[in-house]
């Protein structure tokens, strides 16, 4: 008796797109994990600072952990948020864009991560008084 198994493939899987809790003034993203029996790949983070004093810059950090091993995605200088300014950061994967008027974009190559592994946006160069909003995401998840 034989048995074909088909290969596995991303393409005939829908996008979809997550939201974390709105963080308190003050307080970082929420992480994101994947869920128990479940695989990910995500193609992009995005998230949006309302800087409340000109004290520093604050720069966007998308941290992968998987297995207790960090892989961190920084922000290149272009895309920091300079002083109070209101800024737009992204992490794409795919693509990367940097438009006028502090929207940013940092390209990151296409993950795919397994149950357990968390995601975690960040800033470095937080103040007690930024606000950050929601983390949007958009991937597409799979039976492990």
């Amino acid at each position: 008796m034989s048995v074909k198994l088909e290969a596995f493939s991303w393409d005939s899987i829908k996008v979809s797109m997550g939201v974390t809790a709105d963080p308190a003034a003050g307080a970082q993203i929420a992480d994101i994990v994947v869920p128990a029996g479940m695989r990910r790949l995500y193609y992009q983070f995005q998230a949006t600072i309302v800087c409340d004093a000109t004290v520093a810059n604050r720069i966007p950090v998308l941290r992968t952990l998987v297995n207790g091993t960090a892989i961190d995605f920084v922000s290149s200088d272009g895309a920091t948020v300079v002083g109070s300014g209101t800024g737009f950061q992204s992490f794409i994967g795919n693509s990367l864009f940097n438009v006028a008027g502090r929207q940013y974009g940092q390209y990151i190559p296409l993950m795919e991560v397994p149950a357990g592994a968390i995601h975690r946006f960040f800033y470095v160069g937080l103040v007690a008084g930024d606000n950050i909003g929601v983390c949007t995401y958009f991937y597409k998840e799979a039976p492990a």
